[in-house]
């Protein structure tokens, strides 16, 4: 054949966007119809995940913004010897993410911290991406203390796994 290396290079860089357009049409028609799939390109979906990750950002501001009206914010510089006030300071954070009245710094004394901001959270490493979300929580609700699931959607790097961190209050 006389063909030129750069009409070589021609056609196999044909063939490669035709193979990886084949490979992605299958993968999607293989998936479609699965949860997260759903969950992640179809458009009423996307739209309430976009709405309730707008609904959360926008509750994460207003407390950082409470807690920096307060001047509570400037007084916490990010050093290694600050540790156990950055610590207070991340779960009163979080007491206040999650409803608690809590005014100013929590303090570190109080038993009230222990109960509002101590968790356990759980890394579930290998969820197959079949296996649905009411599915998983079913089984996680069952245990007392549960406060949350959080997944992923499944990567190449995981091979199409999905993985999990599942949290409960620790009592």
């Amino acid at each position: 054949d006389n063909i030129t290396d750069e009409e070589a290079l021609l056609e196999f860089n044909k063939y490669k966007k035709e193979f990886n357009r084949q490979q992605l049409n299958e993968f999607f028609v293989a998936h479609k119809d699965e949860e997260w799939m759903q969950d992640k390109y179809h458009p009423d979906n996307c739209q309430l995940k976009k709405a309730a990750t707008k609904e959360a950002i926008e509750k994460r501001l207003e407390v950082f913004m409470e807690l920096h009206t307060e001047g509570i914010i400037d007084q916490s510089r990010l050093e290694k010897k600050n540790s156990e006030k950055i610590e207070i300071l991340l779960d009163t954070f979080v007491a206040r993410l999650e409803g608690s009245d809590v005014v100013g710094l929590l303090d570190p004394e109080d038993q009230e911290r222990e109960s509002l901001c101590k968790t356990t959270s759980l890394q579930l490493r290998t969820i197959p991406p079949t296996l649905k979300r009411e599915e998983l929580l079913s089984l996680l609700t069952k245990y007392p203390g549960y406060l949350r699931l959080s997944l992923s959607y499944p990567s190449p790097e995981t091979r199409w796994k999905r993985r999990g961190l599942v949290t409960y209050k620790r009592e």
